[in-house]
C-alpha cells in the first residue's frame, strides 16, 4: 500500500499495481475502499495529495538539491519533489563512490530509482559492497543538510547483498 498510494494512485491503478507487483487481488471497489481507508488515517498525506492537486496548474515543484519543475497533473506534483530527490541522493552516492574508488564506474551495470547494481569480481564483493553502502549514506546525509529537505533526521538504511 504505501508504495503505491503514498504517491498518489487512484483505486483503479492501485489495483491494478497490487495485482502486477504482489498477485493480491482486489476488486476496484475493494481497492477504492483500502484507498479511502489509507487517506482517512493518513490525514496529512491526504491534505499533501489534494494540495498537489489542488495547484499543479500553477505551482513549481522543487527537489531538495533545487530542481525546479512545473507538474502537469497532481500526480507530478506529489511525486516530482520525492523521487526526485531520490535520483538526486543516488547520484550523490555516485559521485562519492568514484571519488573513492573511480574503478566503481566499470562495474555499475544497471541504475533503478535507488538502486545501483554491480558486476564485481566473486573475490571483490565485500569490498564493493561496503563501498556502496557507506557512499549511500553519504549522498543520503548530504541530501538530508540542504536548507529544502524538511526533515533532516528521516533514517535511510541501506540495503546491499551479493550472489
Amino acid at each position: 500500500m504505501s508504495f503505491g498510494l503514498i504517491f498518489g494512485m487512484s483505486a483503479p491503478t492501485f489495483k491494478q499495481y497490487a495485482f502486477t507487483t504482489y498477485g493480491v487481488k482486489f476488486t476496484e471497489q475493494e481497492a477504492r475502499v483500502i484507498r479511502n481507508n489509507y487517506l482517512a488515517r493518513y490525514r496529512n498525506i491526504a491534505k499533501y495529495h489534494r494540495n498537489a492537486w489542488d495547484t499543479y496548474g500553477s505551482a513549481i515543484v522543487e527537489t531538495a538539491l533545487g530542481r525546479r519543475v512545473a507538474p502537469k497533473m497532481g500526480t507530478d506534483a506529489i511525486n516530482i519533489p520525492i523521487q526526485g530527490t531520490i535520483a538526486e541522493t543516488t547520484k550523490l552516492s555516485i559521485h562519492f563512490a568514484v571519488l573513492e574508488d573511480r574503478r566503481i564506474l566499470k562495474y555499475i551495470y544497471n541504475i533503478i530509482h535507488d538502486q545501483i547494481n554491480l558486476r564485481v569480481p566473486k573475490d571483490d564483493e565485500d569490498y564493493w559492497k561496503d563501498l556502496l553502502v557507506r557512499n549511500m549514506e553519504k549522498g543520503w546525509s548530504e541530501i538530508c543538510k540542504t536548507d529544502l529537505m524538511y526533515y533532516k533526521d528521516i533514517p535511510m538504511p541501506v540495503d546491499a547483498e551479493h550472489g
